[in-house]
């Protein structure tokens, strides 16, 4: 890669198979993630990227509640214009 993109979307998938029954599986271990994400270290030294293009800032989360076969997803979006609340905090 020689740049790094303007927007950077990671996507974690949380359901494997389990090769004993064939079944989906969802995992439901916690999984933290920073608000800052600084990826310099992964850079192409030779390229003499700004820092600023490796830096990113956590803007949304999208979370399944459910099992591996079906559930709801919730998305949880940081509010830059201050129009509303930055809340980490899930709906039951």
């Amino acid at each position: 890669m020689s740049r790094f993109p303007p927007i950077l979307q990671l996507n974690l998938s949380r359901i494997e198979l389990d090769y004993a029954t064939w079944q989906r599986k969802k995992i439901n271990d916690r999984f933290e993630y920073p608000l800052e994400l600084d990826l310099t270290s992964y850079a192409d030294l030779e390229l003499n990227l700004p820092n600023e293009d490796s830096q990113y800032e956590l803007k949304s989360i999208v979370v399944h509640r459910g099992g591996p076969y079906g559930g709801h997803y919730h998305a949880l979006i940081r509010d830059d214009v201050g129009l509303g609340v930055w809340d980490l905090e899930l709906p039951n």
